[in-house]
């Protein structure tokens, strides 16, 4: 987007950690990364600063089922009449699609079902399709929403995010101390056992939802 819009244009890339972004020196010269976690207070240079806001893939860290401390932070750095777009996974509607009946799935089964047991006392994430509802309830105004599968010729990308989201979340259990080092090692077993399941045509698709709003 940065060398498609206007030279005019500036793009904030805002999060907690940019260990995975290029140099600063190899981004374009109309974009900046800046080290905020959103769910504190807004820092007041931020407040009411932008005309668009993206956010994407918050399903895993939004406490309590519920966004709307989240949203309302986001609504802080809005300008009157700017816009928010929201792109988040609806993870508890989704279809298993393999490429014959008979492709293995044992291993990405088996990795779900330890990780529903590790998720188990976690309010589970229903608030993605009802996005729009968080929108209108917040005041927004032409709130609209999209729900749609992802592609066929995109599952092998999406699983792979999906099976990269599973290897985070062992790295940060293993971090914390909530699974021991044998518990450590069976769940890289399995990850590494889906991901060839998933190589071999088998993998989740997610119901994407995206849900746009202006500011009052």
């Amino acid at each position: 987007m940065a060398t498609q819009l206007p030279p005019s244009t500036h793009l904030d890339g805002i999060d907690i950690s940019f260990d995975q972004c290029p140099p600063n020196a190899w981004l374009p010269k109309n974009v900046t990364l800046r080290l905020a976690d959103v769910f504190t207070d807004v820092p007041d240079d931020l407040v009411e600063k932008y005309d668009i806001i993206h956010i994407r893939h918050f399903v895993c860290v939004v406490k309590g089922n519920d966004p709307k401390p989240l949203l309302h932070n986001l609504l802080r750095m809005l300008k009157p009449g700017g816009w928010l777009q929201w792109d988040e996974w609806d993870v508890l509607n989704r279809h298993f699609t393999k490429i014959h009946p008979d492709s293995p799935q044992e291993n990405i089964d088996k990795l779900e079902a330890e990780f529903a047991i590790m998720r188990r006392h976690n309010a589970q994430p229903s608030w993605p399709p009802r996005l729009d509802d968080s929108f209108l309830e917040s005041s927004m105004t032409d709130v609209a929403m999209e729900k749609r599968l992802s592609p066929i010729g995109h599952l092998p990308y999406m699983h792979d995010l999906t099976l990269l989201v599973f290897q985070e979340l062992i790295d940060q259990a293993e971090a914390k101390g909530n699974i021991d080092a044998e518990q450590t090692r069976h769940l890289r077993q399995l990850l590494g056992g889906a991901t060839r399941e998933s190589r071999a045509g088998a993998a989740w698709n997610l119901t994407r939802c995206m849900a746009i709003g202006r500011k009052v």
